[in-house]
């Protein structure tokens, strides 16, 4: 069933990882704290975290201050956060992480957490979040580079000959403070310019 928690997960020199209230003297730093409001179990979510903060391709950076993740089911996540979007969305980062995870949420939820934790790293190294097409090209890339996917296909690079063809590119400087206010076909369309730029 669905659990509400809070997980403070922890590192050890070594890497090693648990769960506690308080954070035992042998380890070093607190990493993570963790909701769970999914049916997602917490072996899996800690399983797929660790493996997301091991990998972060494009930024090469860890986290300096432990980070907030937030695991929902669907119909959670879009009871608390529809209305942020005009496009449907799985998953953010407001200075904390919130994705949508299912029951068994391993692949998926990889793929969704490398994007939302390069969100995150481009945020602490640059302190903010702009360029946005800069910020979700990286996230894309990291996304696709956890399925061992080129960084775009060539019916994406047909795709995007076509766009310029007609005219209906995205100015780069307009993607730049946000893709908010852009319709489901426009925000498809901005995520792949963003992903072809880097």
């Amino acid at each position: 069933g669905v659990q509400t928690c809070a997980l403070p997960i922890y590192y050890d020199a070594r890497g090693y990882h648990g769960v506690a209230d308080e954070l035992p003297v042998s380890y070093s730093e607190v990493r993570y704290v963790v909701t769970v409001e999914s049916e997602a179990s917490e072996e899996e979510v800690m399983r797929v975290l660790d493996t997301a903060d091991r990998y972060c391709p494009y930024l090469d950076v860890f986290s300096r201050e432990p980070m907030g993740v937030v695991f929902y089911g669907r119909a959670a996540y879009l009871r608390a956060h529809r209305h942020r979007f005009s496009f449907q969305t799985v998953g953010f980062f407001d200075g904390r992480i919130h994705v949508v995870s299912a029951a068994h949420p391993e692949r998926e939820l990889r793929d969704l957490l490398y994007h939302e934790y390069t969100h995150a790293m481009f945020r602490e190294q640059t302190g903010g979040d702009r360029p946005f097409w800069l910020n979700e090209g990286l996230a894309k890339l990291a996304e696709r580079s956890s399925r061992r996917e080129e960084k775009v296909t060539r019916s994406e690079r047909a795709k995007l000959r076509r766009v310029i063809e007609a005219g209906d590119w995205l100015p780069l400087r307009r993607l730049a403070p946000g893709f908010g206010g852009l319709d489901e076909d426009a925000a498809r369309l901005a995520y792949l310019q963003s992903t072809a730029a880097v």
